[in-house]
Protein backbone atom coordinates (compact mmCIF):
# COMPACT_ATOMS: atom_id res chain seq x y z
CA UNK A 1 0.00 0.00 0.00
CA UNK A 2 1.29 3.46 -1.08
CA UNK A 3 2.49 5.76 2.07
CA UNK A 4 2.06 8.80 -0.15
CA UNK A 5 -1.93 9.89 0.23
CA UNK A 6 -1.89 11.48 -3.22
CA UNK A 7 -1.20 8.02 -4.55
CA UNK A 8 -2.96 6.04 -2.51
CA UNK A 9 -6.06 8.46 -3.43
CA UNK A 10 -4.79 7.85 -7.33
CA UNK A 11 -5.26 4.27 -6.79
CA UNK A 12 -8.36 4.15 -5.11
CA UNK A 13 -10.38 6.47 -7.75
CA UNK A 14 -8.80 3.88 -10.21
CA UNK A 15 -10.88 1.04 -8.47
CA UNK A 16 -13.93 3.16 -8.18
CA UNK A 17 -13.85 4.37 -11.11
CA UNK A 18 -14.19 0.51 -12.62
CA UNK A 19 -16.69 -0.19 -10.25
CA UNK A 20 -19.04 2.77 -11.44
CA UNK A 21 -19.20 0.72 -15.08
CA UNK A 22 -22.37 -0.89 -16.38
CA UNK A 23 -20.18 -2.57 -18.80
CA UNK A 24 -18.17 -4.91 -16.41
CA UNK A 25 -19.04 -7.75 -14.87
CA UNK A 26 -16.80 -8.54 -12.22
CA UNK A 27 -13.22 -6.02 -10.61
CA UNK A 28 -10.45 -8.55 -9.61
CA UNK A 29 -7.70 -7.26 -7.44
CA UNK A 30 -4.79 -9.58 -6.58
CA UNK A 31 -3.01 -8.68 -3.76
CA UNK A 32 -0.36 -9.37 -1.73
CA UNK A 33 -1.55 -9.02 1.65
CA UNK A 34 -5.41 -8.31 2.74
CA UNK A 35 -6.87 -4.78 1.92
CA UNK A 36 -10.19 -3.55 2.94
CA UNK A 37 -11.37 -1.88 0.20
CA UNK A 38 -14.91 -1.39 1.23
CA UNK A 39 -14.71 2.13 1.05
CA UNK A 40 -14.26 2.12 -2.05
CA UNK A 41 -17.36 0.14 -3.01
CA UNK A 42 -19.35 2.26 -0.85
CA UNK A 43 -17.84 5.35 -2.40
CA UNK A 44 -18.38 3.85 -6.05
CA UNK A 45 -22.20 3.66 -5.51
CA UNK A 46 -22.46 6.83 -3.40
CA UNK A 47 -25.35 9.36 -4.79
CA UNK A 48 -26.92 6.09 -7.34
CA UNK A 49 -29.02 4.86 -4.52
CA UNK A 50 -32.30 5.54 -6.22
CA UNK A 51 -30.87 3.27 -9.03
CA UNK A 52 -29.34 0.93 -7.47
CA UNK A 53 -32.66 -1.31 -7.69
CA UNK A 54 -32.40 -1.40 -10.96
CA UNK A 55 -28.36 -0.80 -11.68
CA UNK A 56 -26.56 -3.70 -12.22
CA UNK A 57 -23.09 -3.51 -10.23
CA UNK A 58 -19.65 -4.75 -11.12
CA UNK A 59 -18.84 -7.51 -8.28
CA UNK A 60 -15.68 -6.86 -6.42
CA UNK A 61 -13.44 -10.30 -5.75
CA UNK A 62 -10.76 -10.21 -3.99
CA UNK A 63 -7.74 -12.85 -4.28
CA UNK A 64 -4.37 -12.42 -1.45
CA UNK A 65 -1.73 -14.29 -3.16
CA UNK A 66 0.64 -13.89 -0.15
CA UNK A 67 3.49 -12.74 -2.67
CA UNK A 68 4.34 -10.03 -4.94
CA UNK A 69 2.26 -10.07 -8.06
CA UNK A 70 3.83 -11.13 -11.66
CA UNK A 71 1.90 -10.89 -15.22
CA UNK A 72 2.18 -14.67 -14.76
CA UNK A 73 0.25 -14.84 -11.81
CA UNK A 74 -2.32 -12.48 -13.23
CA UNK A 75 -2.32 -14.85 -16.74
CA UNK A 76 -3.19 -17.82 -14.51
CA UNK A 77 -5.46 -16.54 -12.28
CA UNK A 78 -7.38 -15.65 -15.71
CA UNK A 79 -6.99 -19.16 -16.69
CA UNK A 80 -7.94 -20.89 -13.68
CA UNK A 81 -11.18 -18.32 -12.73
CA UNK A 82 -12.43 -16.70 -15.80
CA UNK A 83 -12.09 -19.45 -18.72
CA UNK A 84 -14.68 -18.08 -21.56
CA UNK A 85 -14.80 -14.59 -20.38
CA UNK A 86 -13.47 -11.79 -21.51
CA UNK A 87 -10.39 -10.04 -19.46
CA UNK A 88 -8.39 -6.80 -19.21
CA UNK A 89 -5.24 -7.63 -17.13
CA UNK A 90 -4.16 -4.28 -15.77
CA UNK A 91 -2.41 -2.14 -13.57
CA UNK A 92 -4.08 -0.56 -10.30
CA UNK A 93 -3.67 2.92 -11.26
CA UNK A 94 -5.74 1.70 -14.83
CA UNK A 95 -9.42 2.00 -14.43
CA UNK A 96 -12.01 0.56 -17.09
CA UNK A 97 -15.22 2.80 -17.33
CA UNK A 98 -18.13 2.90 -19.84
CA UNK A 99 -16.99 5.61 -22.16
CA UNK A 100 -13.81 3.63 -22.78
CA UNK A 101 -14.96 0.35 -22.75
CA UNK A 102 -18.10 1.13 -25.63
CA UNK A 103 -14.91 1.36 -27.80
CA UNK A 104 -14.38 -2.06 -27.95
CA UNK A 105 -17.75 -2.92 -29.42
CA UNK A 106 -19.55 -6.01 -28.25
CA UNK A 107 -17.43 -8.58 -25.94
CA UNK A 108 -19.80 -10.98 -25.18
CA UNK A 109 -19.29 -12.55 -28.57
CA UNK A 110 -16.07 -14.14 -29.86
CA UNK A 111 -15.64 -10.81 -32.49
CA UNK A 112 -15.36 -7.42 -32.46
CA UNK A 113 -17.65 -5.05 -34.51
CA UNK A 114 -15.26 -4.90 -37.01
CA UNK A 115 -15.16 -8.31 -37.16
CA UNK A 116 -11.40 -8.90 -35.28
CA UNK A 117 -11.83 -12.30 -33.60
CA UNK A 118 -11.24 -12.14 -29.68
CA UNK A 119 -10.10 -15.37 -29.84
CA UNK A 120 -6.24 -16.94 -30.47
CA UNK A 121 -5.45 -12.61 -29.91
CA UNK A 122 -4.05 -10.65 -27.20
CA UNK A 123 -4.42 -6.74 -27.45
CA UNK A 124 -2.88 -4.10 -25.81
CA UNK A 125 -5.08 -1.49 -25.00
CA UNK A 126 -3.81 2.12 -25.61
CA UNK A 127 -3.97 4.72 -22.77
CA UNK A 128 -5.88 8.44 -21.83
CA UNK A 129 -4.38 9.81 -19.57
CA UNK A 130 -7.15 11.54 -16.42
CA UNK A 131 -5.37 15.28 -15.50
CA UNK A 132 -7.77 16.57 -13.31
CA UNK A 133 -6.95 17.18 -9.82
CA UNK A 134 -8.21 14.13 -7.08
CA UNK A 135 -8.12 17.08 -4.14
CA UNK A 136 -10.14 19.39 -5.32
CA UNK A 137 -11.69 21.77 -2.38
CA UNK A 138 -15.32 22.53 -2.69
CA UNK A 139 -16.62 25.94 -1.88
CA UNK A 140 -16.35 25.52 1.91
CA UNK A 141 -12.83 24.81 1.18
CA UNK A 142 -12.97 21.38 2.24
CA UNK A 143 -11.51 18.51 0.54
CA UNK A 144 -14.00 16.62 -1.96
CA UNK A 145 -15.15 13.29 -1.10
CA UNK A 146 -14.01 10.08 -3.27
CA UNK A 147 -17.09 9.75 -4.17
CA UNK A 148 -18.02 12.95 -5.82
CA UNK A 149 -14.85 12.69 -7.46
CA UNK A 150 -16.16 9.71 -8.68
CA UNK A 151 -18.99 10.81 -10.72
CA UNK A 152 -17.52 13.04 -12.40
CA UNK A 153 -16.18 10.45 -14.61
CA UNK A 154 -19.84 10.18 -15.73
CA UNK A 155 -20.34 13.93 -16.72
CA UNK A 156 -19.68 14.59 -20.82
CA UNK A 157 -17.66 17.67 -19.95
CA UNK A 158 -15.33 16.36 -17.02
CA UNK A 159 -14.48 13.33 -19.45
CA UNK A 160 -13.54 16.42 -22.34
CA UNK A 161 -11.92 18.43 -19.98
CA UNK A 162 -9.67 15.53 -18.33
CA UNK A 163 -9.23 12.82 -20.60
CA UNK A 164 -6.37 12.89 -22.63
CA UNK A 165 -5.05 10.01 -25.14
CA UNK A 166 -1.59 9.37 -24.79
CA UNK A 167 -0.45 7.02 -27.95
CA UNK A 168 2.72 5.11 -26.05
CA UNK A 169 3.66 2.45 -27.65
CA UNK A 170 5.77 1.08 -25.34
CA UNK A 171 2.66 1.17 -22.75
CA UNK A 172 2.28 -2.41 -20.88
CA UNK A 173 -0.52 -1.10 -18.75
CA UNK A 174 -3.71 -3.01 -19.79
CA UNK A 175 -3.81 -6.17 -21.92
CA UNK A 176 -7.54 -7.32 -23.57
CA UNK A 177 -8.17 -11.31 -24.10
CA UNK A 178 -10.20 -13.92 -23.58
CA UNK A 179 -9.16 -16.55 -21.57
CA UNK A 180 -7.25 -18.77 -21.30
CA UNK A 181 -4.55 -17.83 -23.04
CA UNK A 182 -3.10 -20.18 -25.16
CA UNK A 183 0.41 -21.40 -24.17
CA UNK A 184 2.03 -19.98 -27.44
CA UNK A 185 0.46 -16.42 -26.19
CA UNK A 186 1.21 -16.80 -22.63
CA UNK A 187 4.44 -17.67 -23.38
CA UNK A 188 5.13 -14.42 -25.53
CA UNK A 189 3.25 -12.39 -23.11
CA UNK A 190 5.52 -13.34 -19.82
CA UNK A 191 8.70 -12.55 -22.40
CA UNK A 192 7.66 -9.08 -22.76
CA UNK A 193 5.47 -8.24 -20.36
CA UNK A 194 7.48 -9.23 -17.45
CA UNK A 195 10.55 -7.32 -18.62
CA UNK A 196 8.87 -3.95 -17.84
CA UNK A 197 6.87 -5.32 -14.77
CA UNK A 198 9.28 -3.79 -12.29
CA UNK A 199 7.99 -0.25 -14.17
CA UNK A 200 4.72 -1.09 -14.95
CA UNK A 201 2.82 -2.80 -12.02
CA UNK A 202 5.52 -1.75 -9.11
CA UNK A 203 2.69 0.37 -7.79
CA UNK A 204 0.17 -2.59 -7.16
CA UNK A 205 -1.81 -5.54 -8.64
CA UNK A 206 -4.02 -5.57 -11.62
CA UNK A 207 -8.20 -5.22 -11.46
Amino acid sequence: SPAAPERRRELDFALGASLRSRRLSHVHVLTERAFDLQHIVDASRDGDAAASSERCWPRLVTRVLGRRLSFGDAFAYAAEALAGDIVVVANADVFLEDWTLARLGVTTTSDFEDGVSMDGHVFALTRWDWHCELFLRDEAGEQRSLAAVLRATDEPASRARCARFVPRVDSQDAWLFRAPLVPRLTTSLLTDADASASATAKDGPPR
